[in-house]
């Protein structure tokens, strides 16, 4: 589909590493690290349980479990079970977003002005 079709946003965990190779194709990573870069987990449960009103315990089963979930999913079905591999490798990106510095504005505005579009 993505050599196909123009013109697509797609949203998907193993974006990166699914589109490796394939030309024309701009790939942005959003992560929430702080200045060492550190995975801010602690701030994307506090999102989840704001943004969508689940519980601190529901949010956390969802961040932390999802994740390890996904990544043991991915490692059999993509990689023979390398247990080195990661899908958030940032090499994998064109951009890579801080959302723990940058709001969901500024990051769109990165985005556009990365991609050519002025808002």
């Amino acid at each position: 589909m993505l050599k196909d079709v123009s013109h697509q946003i797609i949203q998907s965990r193993l974006a990166g590493f699914d589109e490796e190779g394939i030309g024309g194709i701009f790939k942005v990573f959003v992560v929430c690290e702080d200045l060492d870069g550190v995975d801010k987990t602690e701030i994307r449960i506090d999102r989840l349980v704001n943004r969508d009103g689940k519980s601190v315990e529901e949010a956390k089963k969802e961040v932390i479990e999802r994740e390890q979930e996904h990544l043991k999913k991915f490692k059999r079905l993509y990689v023979d079970n390398d247990q080195e591999w990661v899908y958030w490798k940032k090499e994998y990106y064109d951009l890579v977003i801080n959302s723990f510095s940058h709001n969901e504005d500024e990051s769109l505005e990165i985005v556009l002005n990365a991609i050519g579009v002025n808002n």
